[in-house]
């Protein structure tokens, strides 16, 4: 069976010994059948009793991706001096280890021109513009081209002042 369906016809006329010592056989543990044998690597195996659906498979699978090296990182920085000033232009870089869309975000929101940026090798920038004051956090968020790979996140705080003249 391969994800609750049945793959081929079921094999008849097998003889099966019942076993005491509870072994599970994942292929096929007759000896005579040199084409139905497992052939590969298995890192680890799960079992079910009930059938997963599409979006389980990857949860589970993204739990444990970093082990198997499909892990991604994302940083942010920023080239601002001290802080950045309210509703002036600041550019965001958001430094990532494969390529992909990143979407940088303030306060939870998408920062307006910044959604689904191409980071092409390790980059992708945004030009913000703060729209409060105080404590503000940026994000960024990468989703890989190869979706093999587990998106992440980054996160920066800033403390935006007021600004001393008029908008730039």
């Amino acid at each position: 069976f391969i994800n609750g369906q049945q793959d081929s016809s079921t094999a008849t006329g097998i003889t099966r010994t019942a076993n005491t010592s509870n072994f599970l056989f994942v292929g096929d543990p007759r000896t005579s059948c040199t084409a139905c044998s497992f052939n590969g690597q298995m890192a680890r195996f799960r079992m079910w009793n009930s059938a997963l659906t599409s979006a389980q498979m990857l949860s589970n699978f993204r739990s444990e991706a970093a082990g198997f090296g499909y892990s991604t990182t994302t940083s942010l920085s920023a080239a601002v001096s001290p802080n950045p000033i309210y509703r002036t232009t600041n550019l965001i870089t958001a430094t990532v280890s494969k390529p992909g869309k990143v979407t940088f975000y303030q306060q939870g929101v998408v920062i307006p021109g910044c959604k689904n940026k191409t980071a092409a090798s390790t980059t992708a920038t945004c030009s913000w513009k703060p729209s409060r004051r105080g404590r503000v956090s940026v994000t960024a968020s990468l989703t890989p081209t190869d979706l093999g790979f587990v998106p992440s996140n980054g996160a920066l705080n800033f403390q935006v002042s007021n600004r001393s003249g008029a908008r730039s």
